[in-house]
């Protein structure tokens, strides 16, 4: 039947009951390791609830409200669902006090945190899984297409403290660029660039200044507008260096002593210049001078000598006239 209690009892031995147990107040547990067990037989219904009809259930510290697990002032600090749990507090973080570390794994895929997915070794997003590839060496940018951009307002430095930094096969230490083999091909410094092997320029270039140490070799055309050769104090400065071409002339025969002369219109020629001619056929034993006579102005003269017993008849052909100028060591 019922029993009914109205006062204090006291048991000194197991109190058995087969059916549902009402209590109007707390259960008190004195026992210094004290347990609440279910000991059912096992199966598909077996379980223990422990359940508020109205509100929550505490354990220690922890309260259970629903699928809500918080605390007595943040009651969904967590909220459970058939598929995992999510942080439900406004400023939420997840914190290890250990000595070794914390794991967050997944034994058959992979671990998104925020836009950024794990997988396994490899960093990435849900549409590109393996964007980075981390080993113990370093990492791997493992994207068909990779670019690394900086957004900031100041810089981006890729250093290395105690050696170089390659960029494909180009090798960055210090102040310093090369490869490999040759790490000081190009040596840097606020006052310009040392080159320290052979530079191939294989279109226009402009330099302002240069200093060659070695040779200079070059299988296409110079342009110089100033050209000094020797260190000598009295080498001279080519400033100018044109070059005229006439069309076919028909020299008369020449008897000995005898001369023949024309002008040849030449722009940019000073009266200063150096003057020198040349014919596209053999002058045999004649020769040919020419002299400015005024700015833009040259003579150009065909002699025959006075010791040549021979009367010399010229083919047709073409002069030759180069103006040159030089200036003083500057």
């Amino acid at each position: 039947g019922t029993l009914d209690v109205t006062g204090a009892t006291t048991l000194s031995s197991t109190l058995g009951v087969t059916q549902d147990a009402t209590l109007g107040a707390n259960l008190m547990m004195s026992s210094e390791a004290a347990s609440l067990s279910h000991t059912a037989s096992a199966g598909a219904t077996s379980g223990l609830s422990i359940t508020s009809t109205n509100g929550f259930v505490d354990v220690e510290s922890v309260r259970f409200d629903g699928l809500n697990l918080g605390t007595a002032t943040a009651a969904t600090v967590l909220t459970l669902d058939d598929t995992g749990v999510a942080l439900s507090v406004d400023a939420a973080h997840i914190t290890h006090g250990g000595t070794t570390g914390l794991a967050i794994t997944s034994t058959n895929g992979y671990v998104d945190v925020e836009s950024f997915r794990f997988y396994g070794l490899n960093l990435g997003t849900a549409t590109a899984a393996k964007v980075l590839t981390l080993k113990d060496a370093g990492v791997t940018l493992s994207a068909d297409a990779a670019e690394i951009t900086h957004g900031g307002a100041t810089g981006l430095t890729i250093s290395s403290t105690a050696a170089h930094v390659d960029v494909e096969s180009v090798r960055f230490t210090e102040a310093n660029v090369g490869i490999s083999g040759a790490t000081d091909l190009l040596q840097l410094a606020t006052s310009g660039v040392t080159v320290g092997g052979t530079l191939d320029v294989t279109g226009l270039s402009t330099l302002a200044a240069a200093t060659l140490s070695g040779k200079f070799i070059a299988n296409g055309r110079v342009e110089a507008f100033s050209l000094k050769v020797g260190q000598h104090k009295h080498s001279g400065v080519k400033r100018k260096h044109l070059k005229i071409t006439t069309v076919p002339i028909e020299v008369p025969l020449l008897y000995p002593s005898a001369m023949f002369a024309f002008d040849v219109h030449f722009p940019g020629a000073a009266v200063e210049d150096i003057v020198q001619v040349s014919f596209s056929k053999s002058l045999g034993r004649l020769h040919t001078t020419g002299h400015m006579l005024d700015d833009d102005k040259v003579r150009v003269t065909v002699h025959n000598p006075g010791y040549n017993i021979a009367v010399v008849q010229l083919p047709t052909g073409v002069f030759t006239v180069t103006c040159t100028s030089y200036n003083a060591d500057e």
